[in-house]
């Protein structure tokens, strides 16, 4: 009622004008429909392409899906296409034959049909190198000990990404070797630095192992 003055104002996000417009039966008229990353697909996008007349072209990779926690949904499975034809893009143009040889014994032992193709212009060699330009690590601890260790010999490192989490464990370290309580969330439960470091030997405090040998080697 206009004579009561505005009592509110409704206002819609960019996924509601696309939820609108699936609920609208959208027609796309185009012969064929490309879509890629396919792998972390809207469940609303996957509903408009389904009600499409075009060929559906899906490209994607199943093992790089990483948005299934809000989600999204692999659009390439066999589920939601049961009867569509698949392809494999074996070709590569970022690597030479030999990177290509070496990711194929993976693939052959993790039993995927996929093989790839290094492109033969692209000069490429796979062999120990001593002293790399770039090193890559599996966990926060072993980044940190190779940046430490490449101080100590006169490098320049850097850490890509930073090393907050390293250093938060670092400082919660030195609260407890100076005999302060500790708010991190993996010291907390301790009184004294002794016990982390006795806690570390045992089997189920191997996550903490490698994060102080570095800090009992290097210091806080």
């Amino acid at each position: 009622d206009p004579a009561k003055g505005p009592v509110g104002q409704l206002t819609f996000s960019h996924d509601c004008y696309v939820k609108i417009w699936q609920l609208g039966k959208p027609v796309i008229s185009a012969d064929y429909i490309l879509i890629d990353e396919s792998q972390d697909l809207a469940p609303v996008m996957l509903d408009v392409l389904k009600q499409q007349k075009a060929l559906l072209i899906l490209v994607g990779d199943e093992a790089q899906q990483i948005y299934e926690w809000r989600g999204a949904v692999n659009a390439m499975s066999e589920e939601v296409w049961p009867d569509a034809k698949r392809l494999y893009l074996s070709q590569s143009f970022r690597f030479g034959p030999a990177i290509a040889d070496v990711a194929n014994q993976i693939l052959e032992k993790v039993g995927t049909p996929l093989r790839l193709k290094g492109l033969a212009s692209i000069p490429s060699r796979v062999e120990p190198c001593a002293d790399p330009t770039a090193v890559l690590c599996r966990t926060n601890a072993a980044a940190v000990g190779t940046l430490l260790r490449s101080a100590a010999e006169g490098k320049r490192p850097h850490l890509v990404g930073g090393g907050s989490d390293v250093i938060s464990f670092v400082e919660g370290a030195k609260a407890l070797q100076q005999g302060r309580g500790c708010g991190h969330p993996e010291l907390a439960c301790f009184q004294s630095w002794t016990e982390v470091q006795e806690y570390a030997k045992l089997d189920e405090g191997e996550d903490l192992k490698l994060l102080v040998k570095l800090i009992d080697s290097f210091g806080c």
